[in-house]
């Protein structure tokens, strides 16, 4: 079996150096990178994984495996996807492991969780989706670093790391775009008025419509009836009015904008500009919709950076658990 020190000798180098330039380490200059990735190839030479894990564990209890745990929402969710393969590349660039694991949101005890987190076969967790205080009260148990991404309710992470995103920042923007387009009556449409994060919205929005010299109309603010609902049967009827009473909409949630916008191609045909305008939060640059429609994109790779950063600190004992806004 080839081992690090076969492909040492094949390099003149340390294995010291053949460890940094595996494990991503620095300093290692480019001409030791590539001597020892010419004679990793040369020799076929691949990492035991299991030996790499044991080694790592009892050096500092740590196996550089980590979990992204998305909490009842789908993984291809087009409002979380692009999370999800962000946190991958920024994982692998750090030379780390990243699992995912489905949670239902209705596990009660750490032996309803996936074996990965039941086990505690990961050194920390990134967490996403529909976080509950009792979800996270259930991976506290785990007694592992846990940072939290998107934006929830203090209260409810009590004490757990969390990074936000800047609404007020790309939701400026969004409507400041739609009223340059002479947007001057809103509508806004979401599901789960309960939620931390959609309140916080239409604080915000209310906010910066005053900036504007205009109103947030309580009669223009349109639920879908529960979670995952969607938004059409709520505005069906408005869109078949003689009059619509808006000339913008914002549907944050994209999959929601998407429901928007078959409304507006039935009501108005499709043409090249419409007389209702729509805002969403683009997350995918790849899809597009068919109708007058304005994006504000929120900053993941930062996020995803700044929460990596945090797992990282709180793993290594460098640092103390914060809400960070990027």
């Amino acid at each position: 079996m080839i081992s690090m020190d076969d492909v040492a000798v094949k390099a003149g180098v340390s294995k010291a150096t053949v460890s940094r330039v595996l494990n991503g380490k620095n300093p290692v200059s480019p001409k030791a990178r590539k001597k020892v990735l010419t004679a990793c190839k040369s020799l076929n030479y691949r990492m035991n994984a299991n030996i790499q894990d044991l080694i790592l564990k009892s050096r500092n209890g740590f196996t550089r495996n980590l979990a992204f745990v998305m909490v009842d929402i789908s993984f291809s969710d087009p409002a979380y996807s692009p999370l999800t393969d962000t946190l991958a590349e920024e994982v692998g660039r750090l030379h780390y492991q990243l699992s995912l694991v489905k949670l239902t949101g209705q596990e009660k005890t750490i032996y309803d969780l996936p074996p990965l987190l039941r086990d505690i076969r990961a050194d920390g967790l990134l967490v996403s989706g529909i976080v509950t205080a009792e979800i996270l009260n259930l991976l506290r148990e785990m007694q592992i670093p846990i940072v939290v991404i998107g934006n929830y309710d203090p209260e409810m992470l009590n004490g757990v790391s969390c990074v936000f995103s800047d609404q007020e920042k790309w939701f400026r923007k969004l409507i400041g775009d739609m009223i340059a387009a002479g947007c001057r009556k809103f509508a806004f449409v979401n599901e789960l008025p309960q939620n931390f994060y959609i309140r916080q919205n239409f604080i915000i929005w209310e906010k910066i419509l005053k900036d504007y010299s205009l109103e947030l109309d309580p009669d223009l603010i349109f639920w879908g009836p529960h979670k995952f609902s969607g938004i059409i049967s709520t505005l069906q009827p408005v869109f078949m009015q003689d009059s619509i009473p808006f000339d913008g909409i914002i549907a944050t949630d994209f999959r929601l904008a998407q429901e928007v916008s078959h409304l507006i191609c039935a009501r108005f045909g499709f043409q090249k500009e419409y007389p209702v305008k729509l805002g969403t939060l683009q997350q995918n640059s790849a899809l597009n919709l068919p109708v007058t429609i304005f994006y504000a994109r929120q900053e993941q790779k930062k996020q995803c950076q700044a929460a990596m950063k945090q797992l990282i600190g709180l793993m290594d004992n460098s640092g103390t658990p914060a809400i960070v806004t990027v």
